[in-house]
């Protein structure tokens, strides 16, 4: 579709792991976005290796799926490293209602701020392919 990656970067006011917390919590992300229709935890390793499928509306295209693999990594001065991206996975097949999107890589920094921890950098970079048919307008 030549769609390229997103890189974007901000301060949050909250710490880090509360960040995450939010960003894991996959079945309340439709109280803040309202493109997503359901997200579902199909696997959870532990607190931070989960693999969730979503499932979202985006104006007048195909509705879209996508089931990815996200897993976290902490440093001892609070910054939270995590990443995902799509994997197959014979147990959720795609619904013929929906294309299935192919997340490529996602990636997000959590830095604390040294001067307030309860705020924090992010930082986040997501490339993904959102398959079938898109207008270029």
């Amino acid at each position: 579709t030549g769609l390229r990656s997103i890189r974007g970067e901000g301060i949050v006011n909250a710490p880090a792991n509360k960040i995450l917390e939010t960003a894991l919590n996959i079945s309340e992300h439709t109280l803040w976005d309202n493109t997503m229709e359901e997200g579902r935890i199909l696997e959870s390793k532990n607190d931070y290796h989960v693999i969730y499928n979503i499932l979202k509306r985006i104006g007048f295209l195909t509705k879209r799926d996508v089931l990815t693999v996200f897993s976290s990594f902490h440093e001892t001065d609070g910054t939270i490293y995590a990443v995902g991206s799509s994997i197959d996975n014979l147990k959720q097949q795609e619904n013929p209602m929906y294309v299935r999107a192919n997340v490529r890589m996602a990636g997000w920094v959590l830095k604390p701020l040294e001067e307030d921890p309860n705020s924090t950098h992010v930082t986040y970079i997501l490339n993904c392919d959102p398959k079938g048919m898109i207008p270029k307008s």
